[in-house]
């Protein structure tokens, strides 16, 4: 029965090869082998040895290739996902109200007249484009070490958006002031930091209560034009194990303190 089953196997293969979709893959090789170069033995090696590949894998030589017009569409989503994590532009047309709020604004990097250390105290914010700018700007901060962070906002003071944050390891807490009403996000980093590359969104502008436990909760929640913005949550879901999150002594006095200024702990 067994060697029935392999001789009808290797007969299928081998009409692939001689007849079916194999053929014309398998000469395509042979020419691109033989402009190559090299002696006929050699090229009739290659020849033998990709017809007995052809024919022991043929069902993969049936399997159909990728149609053009879905090609097409995943392109036209990897663009929109770049465009929503790094297009400031795209961003702020989100919300044209928004946009033509910060119309001919400068754009800056810091705000004039700012006191203490940039992004870590509320009088020297980070100016932003807006609460996706935020979600941009914090979803490319690293730490000098190359981690990322989750994070989501506490609240507001004074006009001033105040964000917690945790690297994904879950050692290192942090809290950091954004301004979003400007045209672009910033290119400087506070201390302890550095930018990277356009990143796939891993927090929120909202509340989230059980932060960062609920994260897949608050990604529900999310509007559906940014979903495909946010990082997957088969990437979050392994950091977020029973104890590995849990704020620190030190950091939940500076979040206490902190909630005690806000003027709106409420998300946007």
């Amino acid at each position: 029965m067994i060697a029935d089953l392999v001789a009808l196997y290797l007969f299928i293969g081998c009409a692939v090869v001689i007849w079916g979709p194999g053929k014309h893959p398998i000469a395509r090789q042979i020419s691109n082998a033989r402009s190559v170069g090299g002696s006929k033995t050699k090229l009739l090696a290659f020849g033998l040895v990709l017809y007995l590949v052809t024919v022991l894998l043929w069902p993969l030589a049936l399997q159909t290739p990728p149609q053009p017009r879905l090609i097409d569409a995943l392109n036209d989503i990897k663009k929109r996902v770049n465009e929503l994590i790094d297009d400031e532009n795209v961003q702020n047309d989100l919300s044209p109200s928004f946009a033509e709020s910060v119309k001919g604004a400068p754009a800056l990097d810091r705000i004039p007249g700012g006191s203490g250390d940039f992004g870590l105290r509320v009088t020297n914010p980070i100016p932003v484009n807006g609460p996706v700018g935020e979600c941009a700007y914090l979803s490319r901060l690293e730490t000098l070490s190359g981690e990322r962070l989750l994070f989501h906002r506490l609240g507001a003071d004074n006009g001033i958006d105040v964000f917690e944050a945790v690297t994904f390891s879950g050692l290192s807490w942090h809290i950091l002031f954004l301004d979003m009403y400007h045209p672009r996000r910033s290119r400087l980093a506070p201390k302890g930091f550095r930018l990277g590359d356009a990143k796939p969104f891993t927090g929120f502008t909202t509340h989230c209560p059980n932060f960062p436990y609920d994260f897949a909760q608050a990604r529900a929640a999310v509007p559906d034009v940014l979903q495909v913005a946010y990082a997957p949550l088969s990437q979050i879901a392994p950091l977020l194990k029973p104890g590995q999150m849990d704020r620190h002594g030190v950091h939940l006095l500076n979040v206490a303190f902190v909630n005690g200024s806000l003027s709106s702990s409420t998300g946007t």
